[in-house]
């Protein structure tokens, strides 16, 4: 007897598509962690955020090429994982408000009540306004996005700069709206 069509189509279990994600508590609570996971990047504070902004000192200027004459661009190795990095911090929390604010509670399996998603959201929103804060006082006027306006496509295509009161207002949109719930 022969195989059929069928015998060869295997549903991949390892490979999670966006499609059947944030559907439980556990979802979100895995989508909510991952948030902070930008924080001890290599990129941000686990480094290059530091050692840029608070490390400036004899033995770090001697032993870092480049340092010693303060040549620091946006092709310096540092300033793009910093880049990346800071874009972690912003995509991530972003994907999570989008994906639980008009949710239903009963809607999710095993979500507790209105207070737990109120809190998940809170924390995302505030650590999105500090990525906004970083990427509007490092980098002046980067992309911005929000949870409506997230690139669908590679996020490294060619998107434009985003006005300086756009990440402003979002940051204080974001903490107005998470303090009551943290």
């Amino acid at each position: 007897s022969k195989c059929s069509e069928d015998f060869l189509t295997v549903e991949n279990l390892n490979n999670l598509a966006v499609e059947s994600w944030y559907k439980t508590y556990d979802d979100f609570t895995l989508a909510l962690n991952s948030c902070y996971c930008s924080l001890p990047d290599g990129g941000l504070y686990g480094l290059q955020h530091t050692l840029l902004f608070n490390a400036f000192e004899d033995r770090v200027l001697f032993e870092t090429t480049g340092f010693d004459q303060f040549n620091i661009n946006s092709t310096t190795g540092n300033v793009s994982n910093m880049w990346r990095a800071v874009y972690f911090g912003l995509y991530r929390p972003s994907m999570l408000i989008r994906n639980l604010k008009d949710k239903n509670v009963n809607d999710i399996e095993g979500m507790k009540d209105e207070a737990v998603k109120n809190n998940y959201l809170a924390q995302a929103k505030t650590l999105r306004a500090m990525t906004y804060f970083i990427l509007v006082t490092v980098f002046d006027r980067p992309i911005f996005y929000n949870e409506n306006s997230i690139p669908d496509e590679d996020l490294r295509a060619d998107l434009t700069n985003g006005a300086r009161e756009d990440f402003w207002n979002q940051i204080e949109t974001d903490l107005t709206e998470a303090i009551p719930y943290l």
